[in-house]
């Protein structure tokens, strides 16, 4: 059984109109414990889905930062999976921080870290 998390982003373009971006996470699997996020991101026994705690930073529009950890996750910590959306051109592109998608960074670092 897959489950999925979607997020929807409406930004309004230059020209008035309005672009629907979508991010989809198709989730499947077992992760096993807290350390083995890893490549998979939040995946329980076989089709379950683990909850997450969620960051959305769209302070920089249409530059957009999503965070995703464990529930209670200090946002210090150095446990985030976090995504740099760019909507800004007529292509939106998402890049990881780091480089890849493991939950190994601060969401209190978000604006500051390497994304590609």
């Amino acid at each position: 059984m897959n489950e999925h998390v979607i997020i929807t982003i409406t930004p309004t373009l230059d020209t008035g109109q309005q672009a629907a971006i979508s991010i989809r996470e198709i989730v499947q699997g077992d992760r096993g414990d807290k350390g083995d996020r890893g490549e998979k991101g939040d995946q329980g026994e076989m089709g379950q889905v683990n909850p997450l705690t969620v960051r959305f930073d769209k302070t920089n529009d249409p530059v957009f930062y999503l965070g995703e950890a464990d529930p209670n996750t200090e946002e210090s910590a150095s446990l985030w999976r976090i995504k740099r959306i760019d909507s800004s051109g007529n292509v939106v592109i998402v890049l990881f921080a780091d480089g890849n998608d493991l939950f190994d960074n601060s969401w209190s670092n978000h604006l500051t870290l390497t994304y590609s």
